[in-house]
């Protein structure tokens, strides 16, 4: 680098090696790229990179500046994942965990995972851990999460954690402390109890966030039909979701038995619209169960069942036709799950029981 703070990339006539693509002519009379300083500083702290690995990737591309940008937010770490653990010092009293994901620049809030209760974190639980399985651990945490703590704890956690802290948090680890800070108060003041905070921050580029199921879907083409292809028929226009049944070998029911509006507990898969359909009925406390809409038998002798998700979404999945899978029970307001009736029926008959028998002792005793 140049005394002025210019970064001066020459292009190299050496051969490169298998990771580099190969210089051709252009870049051989291609004049050294001068970058100014102020570029520099600014390509630097867009992509959170230094200045060296400025220079390398420059090195890589061959001094092209058509090439700059496009490999920059491919591979520089422009994202931030901020995860979160916090509990009593007491064990199994009270503790939580989140995982924010975030742009690093922005602040953006893109994905949030949050978890809170009073059974513990597992021992094995760290927020050393990659953001994805932070974020996957939390989310299998959702059968024992307490729904009014979840409901009181989404304040603060959108007040501490701002666009201003995540981007601060994206920038430096300095900062880190500060925010663990501010987090930790509001949690003592709003449920009263000694919490022990950790905060580790994360960052990373764009094909982690692709990889891990918060990026942009890719278009696909429509796959054309052909003979040999076993698939459902859905209309057009509907949107398909893979999903994997909940298994009850004692209970369940065959596959090859169901019929419309049997309600089978699923699983989503996938990342997209999944993914929020998942985060969606866990927040809400709503199991992941769907009624049949159709049981079609394959030419492979597998069953390919669809489910109404929503108006317009459905559900697919094709396994073995003598395989149970679990069944929802199918609500009934008159009847609890065991077969009993509800208190508010019972308080119903016996106060129409009450008024019959006032209604014979006044006309008996009082006329």
């Amino acid at each position: 680098m140049a005394e002025t703070g210019e970064v001066v990339f020459e292009a190299q006539n050496e051969p490169t090696n298998e990771l580099t693509s190969e210089p051709t002519v252009a870049d051989e009379e291609r004049p050294p790229l001068v970058i100014p300083p102020e570029v520099s500083r600014e390509l630097c702290s867009m992509f959170g990179c230094t200045q060296e690995t400025l220079g390398q990737l420059l090195s890589t591309i061959h001094g092209d500046p058509d090439k700059i940008l496009p490999l920059l937010s491919v591979l520089a770490p422009s994202y931030v994942a901020v995860k979160v653990r916090f509990e009593t010092r007491r064990q199994n009293e009270f503790a939580g965990a989140l995982c924010i994901v975030g742009k690093g620049m922005s602040g953006e809030v893109i994905d949030e995972a949050i978890w809170v209760g009073s059974s513990g974190l597992p021992r094995t639980f760290t927020v050393g851990a990659s953001w994805e399985s932070v974020r996957n651990t939390i989310q299998e945490l959702s059968s024992a999460l307490e729904r009014v703590s979840y409901k009181r704890i989404r304040e603060p956690v959108s007040k501490v954690f701002s666009a201003t802290a995540i981007n601060s948090l994206f920038k430096s680890d300095e900062n880190i402390a500060e925010v663990t800070s501010q987090f930790s108060s509001a949690l003592t003041s709003l449920f009263h109890y000694d919490l022990v905070v950790e905060i580790q921050v994360e960052r990373f580029n764009k094909t982690r966030l692709d990889s891990g199921g918060l990026g942009a879907p890719d278009a696909k083409p429509v796959p054309q039909e052909s003979g040999g292809t076993e698939d459902v028929t859905l209309p057009v226009g509907d949107i398909r979701i893979a999903c994997v049944p909940a298994l009850d070998p004692v209970k369940g029911r065959a596959v090859v038995d169901l019929r419309p509006n049997d309600i089978v507990v699923v699983e989503l898969q996938g990342g997209g619209l999944a993914s929020i359909l998942r985060r969606t009925m866990t927040r809400n406390g709503e199991l992941s169960a769907f009624p049949v809409l159709a049981a079609e038998k394959l030419p492979s002798g597998q069953t390919a069942v669809t489910l109404a998700i929503s108006e317009g979404i459905k559900g697919v999945f094709k396994t073995s036709p003598d395989l149970r899978v679990k069944l929802a029970p199918k609500t009934n307001p008159f009847s609890n799950d065991d077969g009993t009736l509800p208190l508010l029926v019972k308080m119903l008959v016996a106060t129409a029981v009450a008024g019959i028998l006032f209604l014979f002792a006044y006309i008996l005793f009082l006329r």
